[in-house]
């Protein structure tokens, strides 16, 4: 299985950098910060000093911090579909980065699209729409500020959502126990987990009785193993248990199948991929 390439961090793009990989285009840009100038990983250019780089996942991120496109390499001028992937690579920023969700008209017109027009672009690329993208990330930030907040309450609030009974109708069902016993550690429950390979790298999967209760994408098994351990540490903890082996390759080879066509940045994928993976019933026998 050859595993996607993330190029999500500085370390991982400098090493893309360094070695010139053909996998990083379009997932990112660099400028240098002595020339006022960005280019693409590729670029046939003289490498730059590490102190002098910064990374932008967009052609607009980098003209908006004051650098120039270089001339050799034309990181401005993008083919049709480059365009169009860097539109909705931007749309899913500011969904990501917006404490209100915009709406699809706001989108529609800051990518210089009609509204069913840029939708339907989303929905082809992303394999999901807009709205279920903000909700799939806002419902990821519950999750870690139910983790690490003060309080359920806070955690709600600091998400995004307007009200409490949004939050539970919301994730809920994406918990597989209460808000309150998530914050606790899934104190009293019996937890599953197994950690596979996929397209994405490597995923966790972990469920109770009820349902699952966690899908995390991770470059390497140990940190989500990690992760498991710290985020259910007052849970019995069955680790590749027979429970979880078939939902495991099911849900691995998911990703593998909903994933292969789509050139987008991993962790957009991985937003789009949980998405998809809750709404299947994996414990049900439905998938």
């Amino acid at each position: 299985m050859s595993s996607m390439a993330d190029f999500s961090d500085d370390t991982s793009r400098w090493r893309a950098l360094e070695t010139r990989d053909p996998a990083a285009e379009g997932a990112f840009l660099y400028a240098v910060r002595t020339t006022g100038i960005f280019c693409r990983p590729g670029c046939a250019s003289r490498r730059p000093r590490r102190a002098n780089v910064e990374f932008f996942d967009t052609c607009r991120a980098a003209t908006q911090a004051g650098y120039r496109p270089c001339k050799r390499c034309r990181p401005d001028t993008l083919s049709p579909r480059r365009q169009l992937i860097s539109l909705i690579v931007d749309a899913c920023r500011e969904l990501e980065a917006s404490e209100t969700t915009p709406s699809l008209d706001q989108l529609a017109a800051r990518a210089g699209l009609s509204r069913w027009h840029f939708q339907r672009r989303f929905r082809d690329l992303v394999g999901i729409t807009p709205k279920q993208y903000a909700l799939t990330h806002r419902s990821r930030r519950f999750r870690a500020s139910l983790s690490h907040g003060p309080s359920v309450t806070a955690a709600i609030y600091d998400a995004g959502f307007s009200s409490s009974s949004r939050a539970y109708d919301t994730t809920y069902q994406r918990l597989a126990m209460t808000p309150s016993c998530y914050r606790e550690g899934a104190a009293g429950l019996t937890v599953h987990y197994g950690v596979a390979p996929c397209r994405l790298g490597w995923v966790l999967v972990a469920a109770t009785d009820t349902g699952l209760c966690a899908v995390e994408f991770g470059a390497a098994p140990e940190p989500l193993h990690t992760h498991a351990r710290r985020r259910f540490h007052r849970a019995t903890l069955q680790v590749d248990s027979p429970l979880m082996a078939p939902i495991l390759q099911r849900i691995s080879a998911f990703i593998d199948d909903t994933t292969s066509h789509r050139e987008l940045p991993a962790d957009i994928l991985a937003t789009a991929s949980l998405r998809q993976i809750w709404q299947v019933g994996w414990l049900s026998g439905n998938a």
